[in-house]
């Protein structure tokens, strides 16, 4: 069976398209326009059934500063078949593979947002399962094992999920009238054709850019660093006040996207809300992307192309969740 190899410090690759759906709905809860939106969003998402595992599967809640820190799992699933308007809440993604998962690490201080990618490859424990890819978890046992493997690989307590397809950027990338991302290698995916430079995507050429992976060498590493460009480019897009502004262009944001998401039942609105009121000094710089370290490509028992995670490393991130200290790993 691989085992992790050793390695030092937290790489830092900029990535994950969810994050962006976090984002782009606490922007808008701070706006004029709060109210109306926060009610289409608390009506239009679907709701996960039992999102988290039983209390004594989980990690103890922190104490002290680290306590008041959030930590937000966020899961993107790549399925043309989601449909999150079937009222079943949870049953459209439950199933499937996680396409990305990332950890949103709020600190206490609210005075910047770190956004942990957990590449899908990732060789790790699946309570009640063993060793597998991080993402097969959700095919084996749904959000709450999703969630219980993370905390296990972590060691620290998710207060919030929620999940989004891949479907919903195509709306997205519309409403705010096309995203300019800076592409830095040439590819062809799903019948579009991406040359390198900075390049204007419609919705159906953006779920092509940020779906590609099997066009490149090292797959989900290139793929990650697309859906950097892409997401960059969305918030250029909604950071303006030409887009925060405009109540037309808002209200075409949350109705492109809310139908494909899916949170907990705490993560409504007025959570959503409140958490970017706190955040309303965060500016782009202050928000940093990285991925749980790697010590390199292996090969499972059996046969399995996987990615072995580095326990140096992957003991610095805990560390740096468990005490806060996100600001000193980040040096």
């Amino acid at each position: 069976m691989a085992k992790h190899r050793r390695r030092a410090a937290v790489i830092t690759i900029k990535t994950a398209a969810v994050a962006g759906i976090v984002l782009l709905l606490g922007g808008l809860g701070i706006t004029a326009y709060a109210f109306t939106l926060s009610q289409s969003f608390d009506n239009g998402r679907t709701v996960i059934d039992s999102a988290f595992p039983s209390d004594e599967l989980r990690p103890a809640a922190l104490g002290g500063t680290a306590g008041n820190a959030q930590n937000i799992l966020l899961l993107g699933a790549d399925e043309a078949g989601w449909d999150a308007s079937d009222g079943e809440a949870g049953a459209t993604l439950d199933g499937q593979r996680s396409d990305t998962i990332i950890v949103l690490h709020v600190p206490a201080s609210r005075t910047h947002i770190y956004a942990i990618s957990i590449l899908r490859d990732s060789w790790v424990d699946i309570p009640g399962h063993g060793m597998n890819k991080i993402n097969a978890a959700l095919a084996l046992g749904g959000i709450p094992l999703m969630v219980q493997t993370v905390e296990t690989l972590l060691d620290v307590r998710m207060d919030h999920v929620a999940a989004v397809s891949f479907e919903g950027f195509e709306g997205l990338t519309d409403a705010l009238g096309g995203v300019s991302v800076d592409n830095t290698v040439a590819f062809e995916a799903d019948g579009e054709t991406f040359a390198v430079g900075t390049q204007l995507l419609d919705g159906e050429e953006a779920l092509a850019y940020v779906r590609g992976r099997s066009e490149f060498p090292d797959g989900d590493i290139q793929r990650v660093k697309n859906q950097q460009a892409y997401i960059k480019g969305v918030l250029r897009g909604i950071l303006t006040p030409e887009t925060l502004l405009n109540p037309t262009t808002l209200s075409a944001l949350v109705s492109s996207i809310t139908p494909f998401v899916q949170v907990d039942a705490d993560m409504n609105s007025t959570y959503i809300s409140g958490l970017a009121l706190e955040l309303r000094s965060v500016r782009s710089g202050d928000i940093t992307f990285s991925t749980a370290p790697i010590s390199g490509p292996a090969t499972s028992d059996d046969g399995q192309a996987i990615l072995e995670l580095d326990d140096a490393g992957m003991a610095e991130l805990e560390n740096a969740l468990k005490t806060d200290t996100f600001d000193l790993l980040d040096r």
